[in-house]
C-alpha cells in the first residue's frame, strides 16, 4: 500500500514537473515570438507574400512548427523575384501544390504586433500533391465557414475577403493590438497543451 502511494506521488511529481517545464518552454517561445520580436521590429518592417488557396469552398492552411498555429502559406521574397513568383514558389515549397494566381487582394499592413506588410494573392491549385515540409507539421484544406480554432485571428478577415466578390487590389490596414496578442497567446498555448484541433 505504501509502495503504491509512493509510486503514485512520484508519477504525479514527474508529470507536474514535465508540465511545468513545457509551460516554461512555451512562455519563453511566446516571449521571443510575440513580445521581443514586436518591440525590436517596430522600426524594421519587412514584406512577405501569402496565398489564399481556395478550392471547392475550402481554404488551404499550413500549421507551422513554431509557433504551432494555422496560417496561410507564404514567406519571403527572394532577390530578383516578383511577389507573384515568390508566392507560387512558397506555396509549392510549403504545401506541395502548384497554383495559379487568380488575383491580387492587395497589401495588408499589419501594424502593432510583429509589424510587417503582406502582399496577398488568391490562388487555385493546378497540380501537385499535398505535403508538408520541415517548416510545418500539417497542411490541410478547411471549409471557409468552419476554420480551425487554431488559425491566427487576422487571417480570418483575409480569407473571407478572398472568398468574396473580386475587388481591385488595395492597401488594407490591420491593427494587431492587445486583443490579437492575447488571442494568439491562447491559440499557441492551446496547441501546445493539445487543447485545440
Amino acid at each position: 500500500m505504501f509502495y503504491r502511494a509512493l509510486v503514485a506521488i512520484l508519477r504525479w511529481i514527474y508529470t507536474a514537473r514535465h508540465g511545468i517545464r513545457r509551460i516554461g518552454e512555451t512562455a519563453t517561445e511566446l516571449w521571443r515570438f510575440y513580445i521581443h520580436s514586436t518591440l525590436t521590429q517596430q522600426r524594421n518592417r519587412y514584406t512577405v507574400v501569402q496565398g489564399v488557396v481556395i478550392q471547392d469552398g475550402q481554404v488551404l492552411l499550413v500549421k507551422r512548427t513554431t509557433p504551432r498555429v494555422w496560417e496561410l502559406p507564404g514567406g519571403g521574397i527572394e532577390e530578383g523575384e516578383t511577389p507573384a513568383e515568390a508566392v507560387v514558389r512558397e506555396i509549392a515549397e510549403e504545401t506541395g501544390l502548384q497554383v495559379r494566381i487568380e488575383r491580387e487582394l492587395g497589401v495588408y499592413q499589419r501594424l502593432g504586433f510583429r509589424p510587417h506588410d503582406a502582399i496577398i494573392f488568391r490562388c487555385v491549385p493546378t497540380g501537385g500533391t499535398l505535403a508538408h515540409n520541415e517548416e510545418s507539421v500539417a497542411v490541410r484544406f478547411f471549409p471557409i465557414n468552419r476554420l480551425p480554432r487554431g488559425v491566427l485571428p487576422w487571417y480570418r478577415e483575409v480569407i473571407y475577403e478572398a472568398a468574396g466578390p473580386a475587388m481591385p487590389p488595395r492597401v488594407h490596414r490591420q491593427w494587431l493590438g492587445l486583443g490579437a496578442i492575447l488571442a494568439s497567446l491562447f491559440i499557441v498555448l492551446g496547441e501546445r497543451l493539445h487543447l485545440l484541433e
